[in-house]
């Protein structure tokens, strides 16, 4: 059992860690994309005022750039997404485990409590019991005594 909650807490800060990571590479994507299209704005503008085929080709390459920046932030959004998944999971499997501990932890404070009330209820038995019994061998050995008088009595009548 503890070596599942060990891993499990292990697997959640993984989780934490990959979630981190990718919440980075997103802020640095979105980093990256703002620049490219700023960049196509620049190029539209330069592109329109001179509207030479170089300032064409520059702006048709820009936005080629903020197209694949755009994928790249995409994949880079749905890593992340993944990882929170993850994450998710890694937390209810934690959750899971502490629900199973505590619940080991009652049924082994119940079990011990019963054992402690059978080795009460055993002593209280037995005294009960050893009580009754020698009540019942002393009524027992009076009758014998008294029997065993009775005869004796007639014997001495007899001699």
């Amino acid at each position: 059992m503890a070596e599942t909650k060990v891993d499990s807490k292990a697997k959640l800060k993984q989780a934490e860690s990959a979630l981190a990571a990718a919440r980075k590479a997103v802020s640095q994507q979105s980093a990256k994309l703002a620049k490219a299209r700023a960049q196509v704005k620049s190029l539209r503008e330069k592109a329109a005022q001179t509207g030479t085929k170089a300032a064409q080709a520059a702006l048709v390459r820009a936005r080629e750039n903020v197209r694949k920046e755009t994928s790249a932030m995409e994949q880079a959004r749905e890593h992340a997404r993944q990882a929170m998944a993850e994450r998710k999971l890694a937390r209810l499997m934690v959750t899971k485990d502490q629900v199973v501990e505590r619940a080991n932890a009652r049924v082994d404070k119940v079990r011990k409590t019963m054992e402690a009330r059978r080795r009460k209820d055993l002593v209280a038995a037995l005294g009960k019991f050893e009580q009754r019994w020698i009540k019942r061998r002393a009524a027992a050995d009076q009758r014998k005594l008294k029997s065993s008088e009775v005869k004796a009595e007639r014997r001495i009548k007899a001699a």
